[in-house]
């Protein structure tokens, strides 16, 4: 339970199953986009550039009416600051759970993909 304020208002947040290790943070999306970049993948580079800021679009929106919400229950806004934490702690221990052979495979289809597309690129 992220949070349970005196109105009844309950906001629950419950940890997704387990991402298998994969290190999908939007947070990382304009840094893979510019390794994107440097590998000459500009399609690639425009997707992660795309989907990193319909993402922000989301989330500024998602935060904006949960501030309303919470006005409107009489609770504090800022307490999304400590959602979003929280969140984020959620998403970092479960990243965190990535076990060595998970990361060494992720690792070995990666490098796969980018020697495949090196061959296609010259």
């Amino acid at each position: 339970m992220v949070g349970s304020y005196a109105t009844g208002l309950t906001m629950k947040v419950e940890r997704p199953p387990s991402s298998g290790g994969t290190l999908l943070g939007s947070g990382h999306k304009p840094a893979r986009a510019q390794l994107f970049h440097t590998y000459g993948d500009t399609s690639s580079e425009h997707d992660m550039d795309f989907d990193w800021a319909d993402g922000t679009i989301h989330a500024g929106c998602g935060t904006h009416w949960l501030k309303e919400l919470l006005t409107i229950h009489g609770e504090d806004p800022a307490v999304c600051d400590r959602i979003r934490e929280q969140c984020g702690k959620l998403v970092s221990d479960d990243v965190g759970t990535a076990a060595a052979q998970e990361i060494a495979d992720i690792k070995k289809i990666a490098g796969a993909l980018l020697t495949k597309a090196g061959r296609n690129r010259g």
